[in-house]
């Protein structure tokens, strides 16, 4: 029997990985081919046996979904050359998610709802962005709309949801007027007085806004924060700062009471519920809201011995290397979701620091992607 459907049928091939003869197999390949074309670089770095992720499928607890189709038939997917192709039973993603979406593909229609088309801008819903955690106790659902006219029916619909999934159900709309490559527009417009998703990881509760990252596959993530935690608790340092932090995840679970830790980030979402949630934790800990990418770096935050950063894809950049090296923490703890531009920031950073050790994640199963986290000492 196929993995997925969508992919033995050719409409979807974003999990190459599903072609293998193993999941285990194919990651491990993976592994291999993301060290060898990191070597060169990091060649005199320790390299730690890479995280597999268990189990490969069913993990994923975030699913972000294009709609399209005609409101008696909506399509949950993506568009490929302008047509519709349905992956709503898509099995990377959490039960959860599979049951909200069959219920969305099923009962959109009864609350008419119409699919937004591109080609003559009308119709409302755009997408759908779904989360739940890893206990699947609480699901969110973000609409992306055209416009604020079908925010009853929205509301209505949620309700119905909750009902029939017999749990709570957290709401928002998305407000996207304009037609572009974004996903998301700026407006945000709450359904349901709860705005609030908490995962539970260890003993650190991490607290997500609609707007807030988060790791997608929280089974994979766990790992990779114990292992940062395992690794700064090894440091000679009186201070941290976990910049691009998000939800602060690495600044929990990394403070210790001994240390002084700050983090960073453009905009801090749910601030009073993530110190609320975590109060022993964050006590230690400040909190700076600042823009990393469009500010000169300032402040006592830039004092601290070790640095952690999670950048976005893009990576640290110039601007981002050219001031670690301006402020030189004696370490720096890189956590990094695309080899590329880790590799191109090693290479700004590689006169004034050496990469001691590396590990890989899978947190993206059957994909080319995975998440490397690095450690680079000052020379």
């Amino acid at each position: 029997m196929s993995k997925c459907d969508s992919f033995s049928q050719g409409l979807c091939q974003s999990c190459p990985g599903l072609g293998a003869e193993s999941y285990e197999d194919y990651t491990t390949q993976k592994f291999s081919e993301f060290k060898k074309k990191l070597s060169p670089l990091f060649k005199n770095a320790n390299w730690l046996d890479p995280q597999f992720c268990t189990p490969p499928l069913g993990s994923r607890t975030k699913a972000k979904w294009v709609v399209s189709g005609t409101k008696k038939n909506p399509q949950l997917g993506f568009l490929q050359k302008g047509k519709a192709i349905d992956i709503h039973k898509c099995p990377q993603h959490a039960a959860l998610l599979i049951r909200a979406s069959e219920y969305f593909k099923k009962y959109l229609p009864e609350f008419s709802i119409r699919p937004y088309q591109p080609e003559t801008e009308r119709g409302d819903l755009k997408g759908l962005i779904l989360q739940t955690t890893l206990k699947q106790d609480k699901l969110r659902v973000r609409f992306i709309v055209k416009s604020t006219r079908p925010q009853g029916t929205l509301y209505r619909l949620t309700t119905a949801l909750s009902q029939f999934l017999n749990l709570p159900v957290i709401a928002s709309l998305n407000v996207h007027p304009l037609r572009s490559t974004h996903f998301t527009g700026v407006e945000e417009i709450p359904l349901t007085p709860d705005q609030t998703l908490i995962e539970e990881i260890d003993d650190v509760r991490i607290v997500y806004s609609s707007q807030s990252f988060s790791q997608v596959t929280p089974v994979v993530a766990k790992k990779l924060y114990q292992e940062a935690a395992t690794w700064t608790d090894a440091l000679p340092i009186q201070s941290l700062s976990d910049l691009f932090c998000g939800s602060a995840s690495f600044a929990l679970y990394c403070q210790r009471p001994d240390l002084k830790c700050f983090a960073v980030e453009k905009k801090h979402f749910l601030l009073d519920q993530i110190k609320s949630n975590n109060e022993a934790k964050s006590k230690s800990i400040d909190f700076i809201n600042f823009d990393l990418y469009e500010e000169r770096w300032k402040g006592p935050w830039t004092k601290s011995d070790l640095f952690i950063v999670n950048p976005p894809r893009r990576g640290l950049g110039p601007n981002g290397t050219k001031q670690i090296l301006e402020y030189s923490p004696d370490y720096l703890l890189y956590s990094s979701c695309n080899p590329e531009t880790l590799q191109s920031d090693a290479n700004r950073l590689e006169k004034s620091y050496k990469i001691i050790k590396l590990k890989a994640f899978d947190m993206f199963p059957y994909t080319e992607h995975l998440e490397c986290l690095a450690l680079f000492e000052k020379r």
